[in-house]
């Protein structure tokens, strides 16, 4: 028999599942109906909103950092960010490199409708103040010079 190779790449499916857990059930029903017939591999993807930063935990194997915010509706809300390091080389002198600092922030998580009631849902009444100030805290506190934004 011929072993075929499946990558589970999903998002995930809001207000129900995360996208590592629909990849693992899918996975999962088909390892029961091939046996020994596949080769597996999940990834979780993202559209940049919700999940952004589940999905690249792994793969930047990223470092939780917590912080307490402004939420929509003027609320604390404590939120988390994942940095990972990276090398920059620089573009007037590619032989010197430099260890760069970068922040994985997902808007959703200080802003998102998930953390506004249905009926206070008015963009006139709430802010997105939290997710400068989650940006604030990689640059000043966890020292990012780069940050990647999950809008």
């Amino acid at each position: 028999a011929m072993m075929v190779r499946v990558l589970a790449a999903f998002d995930s499916f809001k207000d129900c599942l995360a996208a590592d857990k629909v990849g693992e059930a899918c996975l999962q029903a088909l390892q029961l109906l091939y046996r020994d017939q596949i080769s597996s591999q999940l990834i979780s993807l993202s559209d940049g909103g919700e999940g952004f930063l589940e999905s690249l935990r792994r793969p930047l194997n990223l470092e939780s950092r917590h912080v307490t915010v402004t939420g929509p509706l003027g609320t604390p809300v404590v939120v988390e960010y994942g940095v990972f390091k990276t090398i920059s080389s620089s573009s007037s002198s590619p032989s010197s490199s430099s260890t760069l600092l970068v922040a994985v922030i997902e808007m959703a998580s200080a802003s998102g409708l998930e953390l506004v009631p249905v009926e206070k849902r008015n963009p006139l009444h709430t802010t997105s103040k939290g997710t400068g100030e989650m940006i604030l805290h990689a640059v000043r506190v966890s020292g990012c010079s780069r940050v990647l934004l999950g809008v």
